[in-house]
């Protein structure tokens, strides 16, 4: 199958999957494999994100929110719930900053309830929505 007639996925699998058929042959020299190599990335080139069609191109820019700075940057809530007592407590993320916590990355690490100290579960809260311009209709029966 030319690589003319492959959807850009299809490309970059043939591709990658070629390359570590190469990597894994020991039967080769380095100077070969480096030779390969070249072959392959000239046979395929490289695949740049602006030479995509409109319906391929990249989506909006991705967050991260995984410390406490970035989710208050974001303007997200972080609370934590203990399951053993049922509390919810909806963290400071202004004097976490303060204290010098900014930079804690909580993903992965469960919260400890300070009143009965079970671990708790982590809640993620996304800015609320503001009101903005008239661009949403509501239509209602007639």
């Amino acid at each position: 199958m030319a690589s003319d007639d492959l959807s850009l996925a299809d490309v970059s699998v043939e591709y990658w999957r070629a390359v570590a058929a190469v990597r894994a042959d020991e039967s080769i020299s380095d100077d070969e494999r480096a030779a390969v190599l070249r072959e392959l990335e000239q046979r395929f080139g490289r695949v740049r994100a602006d030479a995509l069609p409109a319906s391929r191109a990249p989506g909006p820019a991705v967050i991260r929110l995984d410390t406490i700075r970035a989710l208050h940057e974001h303007e997200h809530a972080l609370a934590a719930y203990c399951p053993t007592c049922q509390r919810w407590v909806v963290l400071d993320l202004e004097r976490l900053i303060a204290q010098g916590l900014g930079d804690y990355c909580f993903v992965g690490c469960k919260p400890r309830c300070s009143y009965c100290g079970a671990p708790g579960l982590w809640q993620l809260r996304p800015p609320a929505m503001r009101p903005g311009p008239a661009a949403v209709a509501y239509i209602y029966p007639s």
